[in-house]
């Protein structure tokens, strides 16, 4: 095997397997390679990640941002907020009622 192979990789770490109970009841299963956090904060800190990635799929979707141009925390809440702002003034102009607002112009 070449040591730059996935399969190296995998043999050569350590990973540590955790089942959690959620607040419904289900069981979540994480694999992860933090070997000294208590499962519940590795759990915890999933679940936040998983909050920001359903964020951004949400932006990517409904806001039209392909690319940031900036990479400083201002450039992106910048860039987020014109996005927000357009979103709502559109949807609101063509009658887009998914947003929570009212239609400005009635197309009759």
């Amino acid at each position: 095997w070449r040591k730059s192979s996935w399969s190296y990789y995998l043999r050569e770490c350590l990973f540590r397997r955790i089942r959690i109970k959620d607040d419904t009841g289900k069981t979540q299963g994480f694999l992860t390679n933090k070997v000294e956090p208590p499962a519940r904060a590795i759990a915890d800190i999933y679940r936040c990640r998983w909050q920001i990635e359903l964020f951004f799929k949400w932006i990517k979707q409904h806001m039209r941002i392909k690319a940031f141009f900036g990479t400083s925390k201002n450039a992106l809440k910048s860039q987020i907020r014109i996005a927000e702002y357009l979103h709502v003034l559109v949807a609101s102009i063509i009658g887009g009622t998914h947003v929570g607002a009212a239609p400005i112009f009635n197309r009759t």
